[in-house]
């Protein structure tokens, strides 16, 4: 393959002839004719030569950029893949296990008010058991405490007490049932007591 000097090279040598040429024989219109024919051949070759090496790095170039395209492509799929794998595994292994495991704590707690129950210490061992294993699935407790701000992204109020305390109106008075969350997902809500305010009108009748 010629190389882009070498056909400068020829180019010149073309142009040299002609120039030669003319001077040795002037006035001849037909060789210069036939020489501008040659250099302009010549040229066109060239171009189409150029033309071709364009093409060729062009098409590479789409190439590559199809394979770059086709890589990141395989790269998305598999990431998503994976996304739709954990969430998968989320909300049919961990998510169920994890609410049953709260059904049993629940259980435990019902018999723990009791504190007479002949059974207590081994419910409070499984209890603390329960809550041991659900803290290995990353499960977090949400057990407020008296007075607390009601929070509605992590509570839902099942009873109200009436109190003639303005300040605790939407506080908590008491947890009912113990909620769980995992990283940002709530997995159960906790069940609350809130006070609600009487107004002043509704105090005095």
């Amino acid at each position: 393959m010629m190389t882009a000097t070498q056909e400068r090279a020829d180019t010149m040598v073309l142009l040299d002839e002609l120039i030669i040429g003319i001077v040795r024989t002037p006035g001849s219109l037909e060789f210069i004719t036939r020489k501008l024919e040659g250099v302009s051949q010549h040229l066109l070759n060239r171009q189409e030569v150029a033309n071709k090496h364009t093409e060729r790095i062009e098409g590479n170039a789409r190439m590559l950029q199809d394979l770059l395209d086709r890589q990141n492509l395989l790269e998305e799929a598999s990431r998503q893949q994976q996304l739709l794998s954990q969430e998968h595994y989320e909300q049919h292994v961990i998510e169920p296990l994890t609410r049953q495991l709260c059904s049993i704590l629940d259980l435990c707690k019902t018999e723990l008010d009791d504190e007479n129950a002949s059974s207590y210490q081994s419910l409070q061992a499984i209890h603390q058991q329960v809550l041991e294993l659900l803290a290995v699935y990353g499960c977090e407790p949400l057990q407020s405490q008296a007075g607390q701000a009601f929070d509605p992204a992590t509570m839902r109020p099942l009873e109200w007490h009436q109190t003639g305390w303005l300040e605790r109106d939407r506080q908590v008075a008491e947890s009912l049932q113990m909620g769980f969350r995992r990283g940002k997902r709530i997995l159960r809500f906790e069940s609350v007591a809130l006070y609600r305010a009487r107004s002043q009108e509704e105090g005095e009748a």
